[in-house]
């Protein structure tokens, strides 16, 4: 799990430099990656809850025997705390594009977010 989450920060901070620079002019192009974009974070949202709401709490108890498993898990929670501002910055990262794209390139808002 510590190298998915290692991972998802590689590839969220990739695609915020990538969000401030794209060309999205096109709207169908534009409308194709906003729906990549909201897929992604409903996913990572779905995977990040089963695990605070589920899975975490079903080990605390079982792990409660070993401060190093109970480190481990202690580090993975910390984890959502590091991805949630970089699928903040990402939006953030589109919207300024937007904002300074000018008329015709749509507006921040067409983002779903």
């Amino acid at each position: 799990m510590l190298a998915a989450h290692q991972a998802f920060r590689r590839d969220l901070a990739r695609l915020v430099r990538a969000a401030a620079a794209a060309d999205l002019a096109d709207p169908a192009k534009r409308q194709s990656v906003a729906a990549g974009w909201e897929l992604f974070k409903r996913e990572l949202h779905l995977h990040h809850t089963a695990e605070d709401e589920l899975i975490w709490p079903a080990l605390r108890p079982r792990l409660a025997h070993s401060e190093n498993a109970l480190s481990v898990l202690d580090a993975m929670e910390e984890e959502h705390e590091r991805i949630d501002p970089l699928l903040a910055a990402v939006d953030a990262a589109f919207a300024q594009r937007d904002e300074t794209a000018g008329p015709g390139h749509g507006a921040a808002d067409d983002w779903p977010g």
